[in-house]
C-alpha cells in the first residue's frame, strides 16, 4: 500500500515472514527471501533513513534478534563478553523531554530486555554494564517510563514491560557492591521503586520491585539510603 505507516509495514512483514519461514514452511524459502528483500527495500526508502537519521526499525529488529540469541543460546554466549553496551545504552539514553510511546516504546522494551538477558548470561556483562554507566541510564529510563504508568495501566502494556525488564536487571545489579553504589547515585530510584510497588494490577512488576528492594537492602548504607 502506497504511503503505509512503518508499523503497518512491520506488521505485514511479520505476518508474511512467519507464514513462509523455512523452519515452519520448508517449501517457502524462496518466498521468505523475497519478503526479506522487499522489507529491506521499504526500510531503506523511509524518510528518516533517506535523510540520514537513525533507522529505528532496523535497530529494533537487530535488538530483537539478539534477544532471541541470548534466550536460546545463553550457555554458549556466556563465555563471551557482550560488546554492544555503548550502542545499546545510547539508544536507551533518550532526551528528558522525549515521549516514550509507539515505536520508541517498543525499542525501549526490546533494549531493556536485551540488557537483562546479557547480564543473565554472564556476571562479566553486569560488570561491563556498570563500567558503561548503565545503571544511570536504566534509572533515568525507569523514571521517564514510570511517569506514564498508573494503577489503571494494563499489565501487558509496553511501558510496563520496559519497567519490568529494568527492575529485573537492577535487581541483579543490586547483588554487587558497585551496583548498589551506582543506585545510590540515582536520586529517582527510591521513589520509583516505591511507585512500582503500588501497581498491584501488575504482578510481575511488584514481584521484581520487591526483589530489587530486598537485594538492595543487604547493607546498612543502602538501607539508610532507601529509608531517606
Amino acid at each position: 500500500e502506497v504511503g503505509a505507516e512503518p508499523h503497518a509495514i512491520r506488521k505485514a512483514y511479520r505476518k508474511m515472514a512467519m507464514k513462509y519461514h523455512p523452519d515452519k514452511n520448508p517449501q517457502g524459502r524462496d518466498m521468505f527471501e523475497k519478503v526479506q528483500q522487499a522489507y529491506e527495500l521499504l526500510c531503506a526508502t523511509r524518510q528518516e533513513v533517506a535523510e540520514g537519521g537513525p533507522d529505528r526499525v532496523a535497530i529494533l529488529l537487530m535488538v530483537r534478534t539478539q534477544c532471541i540469541l541470548f534466550t536460546r543460546h545463553r550457555e554458549t554466549l556466556s563465555v563471551y563478553k557482550y560488546a554492544g553496551y555503548p550502542l545499546l545504552l545510547s539508544v536507551m539514553d533518550v532526551a528528558p523531554d522525549a515521549v516514550v510511546t509507539g515505536e520508541r516504546a517498543e525499542l525501549m522494551e526490546a533494549s531493556a530486555r536485551l540488557v537483562y538477558l546479557t547480564c543473565l548470561a554472564s556476571p562479566r556483562n553486569a560488570e561491563e554494564l556498570l563500567r558503561e554507566n548503565g545503571v544511570r541510564v536504566l534509572c533515568k529510563l525507569l523514571f521517564m517510563v514510570k511517569s506514564g504508568v498508573h494503577v489503571q495501566t494494563a499489565p501487558g502494556d509496553t511501558s510496563v514491560k520496559v519497567i519490568e525488564n529494568i527492575l529485573h536487571t537492577l535487581s541483579g545489579m543490586s547483588t554487587l557492591a558497585a551496583g548498589r553504589a551506582a543506585l545510590r547515585e540515582c536520586a529517582t530510584f527510591g521513589p520509583d521503586l516505591v511507585a512500582c510497588l503500588e501497581l498491584m494490577q501488575c504482578h510481575k512488576t511488584v514481584q521484581f520491585a520487591l526483589e530489587c528492594a530486598g537485594r538492595s537492602a543487604v547493607d546498612a548504607d543502602m538501607q539508610n539510603w532507601l529509608v531517606d
